[in-house]
């Protein structure tokens, strides 16, 4: 009898064990097609650059960077604005920002948490709910569309 309900419980679980493991969202896997790497999955609030280039110009960038990575390189017509110096470039954001469009946050790659604290002040501070970050951030890109 033990065996059974051990059986029972093999059997039930292997499903489970295989959803968790390719489920697009899963921290442990990737996408059924294979994709395994850290990059496939989106963290709520975020967006594919594919997705945020499709908007076309109902698109206001927005560059969490340190400045001097924004003054060198950046996404054509991002505005600048950090963490650190909040005043110093929110009005230019506020002043840009599209009507009926979105604002993509972005800082250096994956990883950075810049990008993150900047678009939740500005849901939270300035009102604006339109707002998600560039999954992979500047490394995106610089990779180009997937």
């Amino acid at each position: 009898m033990a065996w059974q309900v051990a059986g029972l419980l093999l059997v039930g679980a292997l499903p489970a064990v295989a959803t968790a493991w390719w489920h697009p969202r899963s921290p442990y896997g990737g996408s059924a097609a294979g994709d395994t790497s850290e990059a496939s999955a989106l963290a709520d609030g975020e967006v594919r650059l594919a997705t945020a280039l499709g908007w076309g110009e109902s698109v206001l960038w927005v560059d969490a960077r340190p400045s001097a990575e924004y003054t060198q390189q950046r996404i054509p017509g991002a505005v600048w604005l950090s963490v650190d110096d909040w005043e110093a470039g929110l009005f230019d954001v506020l002043e840009r920002v599209p009507t009926e469009g979105w604002v993509v946050v972005y800082c250096g790659s994956q990883r950075c948490e810049a990008s993150r604290e900047v678009a939740e002040r500005l849901r939270d501070e300035a009102g604006l709910e339109r707002v998600v970050v560039l999954h992979g951030g500047w490394d995106a890109w610089k990779a180009g569309p997937r």
